[in-house]
């Protein structure tokens, strides 16, 4: 079974040497690397060639800054695997990550395998974020449903395209792909509309395969400080995402309540950033300010996998989103941090 991993990449250059490292020594034979110099202003498109250079199973692509999205799409239009996995340019990977997802796989199915958060190395000390999820079992299998769930809750297998094995067969089938347009959570919706079509079991390996490197300096990291520049459509693409696989989820009571109980998370989430950056008479936060009061119950009564002190976060905010910003600068003040 050959295998496709494809990389994008954009201003990377300080990670990618281990990156590609991982990935060219691994203990499976039969696979390919694409990597995909978005446009990088850096040294990236270069350090690409080098390796290409002496290793023939790395294909290089070069184009405009478009986006990880388009960087994904223009990968998968030439990947020639049976199967593919996604791999962040700044992330490594386990020597025998493709082979134990390949062990893992069944036509028309999905391999997961555990994620380790690493952070950034601060003042000399090396922060470990540890586990991305509080599974307890050492392997599992899923069908469409229980998979779909998992994918929803917070302490499940996460909709991020690294970690997991697709079978490139559906995905040209169905003609699947990342939306463009979509800024935030495109690899959660790819991730929830593959699902939807599979016809095998999803196949999770809790051991911690991929490194997943928590940069201080990502975008998540720094998407309310008071020098970011925030779209509006980007503070709600995370609720957008939510509403377009509606389509693609199962129509069973259980994922409806999960759903309700996600999209309630989300918009708590959306209406301190509207907050934030002063769209409180926008449409989007009042109808969200509704929905989450609404919403409320379906919330409390299933267990997302959110911590306690988020959950009593989401409390506050349904009383008043106001009370819960000064809650959290008050939080932030305590901590050192300058909180807008």
């Amino acid at each position: 079974m050959k295998v496709s991993v494809i990389v994008p990449i954009y201003k990377a250059e300080k990670y990618l040497n281990q990156c590609i490292q991982s990935l060219i020594t691994q203990d499976y034979s039969d696979y390919e690397i694409i990597l995909i110099n978005d446009g990088s202003p850096d040294h990236c498109g270069e350090i690409c060639e080098q390796y290409a250079a002496a290793n023939k199973q790395i294909r290089v692509i070069h184009q405009k800054n478009a986006g990880v999205s388009a960087a994904r799409n223009a990968g998968l239009r030439i990947a020639q695997g049976d199967c593919v996995t996604f791999v962040d340019s700044d992330d490594w990977i386990e020597s025998c990550y493709i082979s134990k997802l390949v062990e893992s796989m069944q036509e028309g199915g999905m391999a997961v395998c555990g994620l380790c958060r690493e952070k950034e190395v601060r003042n000399g000390e090396a922060l470990n974020a540890g586990e991305s999820n509080r599974l307890n079992e050492t392997s599992l299998e899923m069908n469409k449903t229980e998979a779909q769930k998992a994918v929803l809750c917070l302490d499940g297998i996460g909709g991020y395209v690294c970690g997991k094995l697709y079978d490139m067969r559906l995905i040209r089938k169905h003609r699947l792909s990342f939306r463009e347009d979509i800024p935030i959570m495109e690899d959660h919706l790819f991730t929830m509309q593959y699902l939807s079509k599979i016809y095998n079991t999803v196949r999770w390996n809790k051991k911690h395969l991929y490194h997943y490197r928590d940069n201080s300096e990502s975008a998540t990291k720094t998407f309310v400080s008071r020098d970011s520049k925030i779209k509006i459509n980007r503070i709600l693409s995370p609720c957008t995402v939510l509403q377009l696989e509606r389509k693609y989820i199962e129509p069973t009571p259980e994922l409806t309540k999960c759903l309700y109980a996600v999209e309630v998370f989300h918009k708590k989430y959306a209406l301190i950033r509207l907050q934030i950056h002063g769209k409180l008479t926008c449409t989007e936060y009042k109808n969200y300010l509704h929905d989450v009061r609404n919403g409320f119950m379906n919330y409390w009564t299933y267990d997302i996998g959110e911590s306690r002190r988020n959950r009593l976060s989401t409390i506050i905010c349904c009383i008043s989103p106001r009370i819960y910003h000064s809650a959290w600068k008050f939080y932030g003040y305590l901590k050192g941090e300058h909180r807008d």
